[in-house]
């Protein structure tokens, strides 16, 4: 069968209704929450295009969407469906967040999410359900983030051991990724032009010391079935030690800069020589701007204080800018 779903047929009093395996295309009717005697929905391997309802019956047992072309979020009403069991949205182009509301779903025994665009941390929480026994989650954008917790718990079957690619970030001339989890459980391997050449145990920064083409595999020593892999950047390291040199604040008595305590816990001390309008700006791996202060360094030692308390462990980057746009970078360690 093709072409629409005639949105007058989810209005009949079915238990039951499977239409699986066909072509039927367009967009899944809204207002579904309004039929109460419907326990049992297939919808999979169709084509179907737009959002999943926000509302659907509330009596649904078993849904299954999977292997269409569905895009959207996943809507957090679903965490309502308190007679779920089975809940399929795999194979679609689904994106953002897993729900916090699934916690809800105390009836619920397999959850399948695997193929779609879905990123940010898997909720812990579903170690929580206790019903669950199935959990896919595999070929996503999820990091270390959930994983770490959920491996722990004893799934009948939890497949999250393939993932989509994580990005690496330059900042000047450090290389850094972040793959989520818990930093000291993480093992960072260094490829250049595909040969190993570093080996990195709690640390996500790389410092070239090369030109070539660098990518990164990550393990950790919790979720072990799962290797996150990078793409690749391409690096011209003595294009990058030549900008450095002429762009970068010499690490000299005047104007190196310094970090403690490093690691730290709460607050981070910079402390550096230079004059006139300065910006210090603390970043994650990733580039993402966190805090930026600009002071005024009168002549002499400056001291800026960054609470650090709200972020979590891991590797941060601190930059200092002064007034001729010369920089330099350095590693912040947050335990």
């Amino acid at each position: 069968m093709s072409g629409p779903v005639p949105a007058s047929l989810f209005k009949l009093e079915l238990n039951k209704l499977y239409l699986n395996s066909n072509e039927l295309s367009g967009h899944l009717p809204s207002g579904l929450d309004k039929n109460f005697s419907l326990w049992y929905l297939y919808l999979d391997s169709n084509q179907f295009t737009g959002n999943i309802p926000g509302g659907l019956p509330y009596y649904l047992t078993e849904f299954d969407v999977s292997a269409n072309n569905l895009t959207g979020t996943i809507p957090a009403s679903i965490g309502g469906l308190h007679y779920l069991k089975i809940l399929s949205l795999s194979h679609n182009k689904l994106r953002g967040q897993i729900p916090s509301t699934f916690k809800n779903l105390k009836t619920l025994k397999k959850l399948y999410l695997s193929n779609n665009n879905l990123k940010d941390t898997v909720p812990a929480s579903l170690a929580s359900l206790p019903e669950l026994n199935e959990l896919y989650i595999q070929w996503n954008h999820f990091t270390f983030d959930g994983i770490e917790q959920l491996a722990q718990h004893n799934f009948k079957e939890f497949r999250y051991d393939f993932e989509k690619k994580i990005n690496i970030h330059q900042n000047n001339n450090i290389l850094a990724v972040n793959a989520g989890g818990t930093l000291s459980n993480n093992t960072y391997k260094w490829f250049n032009n595909g040969v190993l050449i570093s080996t990195i145990n709690g640390d996500s920064t790389l410092t070239p010391t090369a030109s070539g083409n660098y990518s990164v595999e990550v393990t950790n020593s919790i979720a072990a079935k799962l290797t996150l892999r990078s793409d690749t950047v391409s690096i011209n390291a003595l294009a990058t030690v030549a900008k450095n040199n002429s762009n970068a604040i010499q690490a000299n008595d005047k104007t190196s800069f310094s970090i403690y305590p490093n690691p730290a816990k709460t607050t981070a001390i910079i402390a550096f020589n230079e004059t006139g309008n300065c910006s210090i700006k603390l970043t994650d791996v990733s580039g993402r701007v966190l805090q930026t202060k600009t002071i005024v360094a009168a002549k002499g030692r400056s001291i800026v204080k960054l609470d650090i308390s709200k972020y979590a462990k891991g590797v941060y980057l601190v930059t200092i800018v002064n007034e001729k746009n010369e920089s330099q970078t350095k590693k912040l360690n947050k335990q």
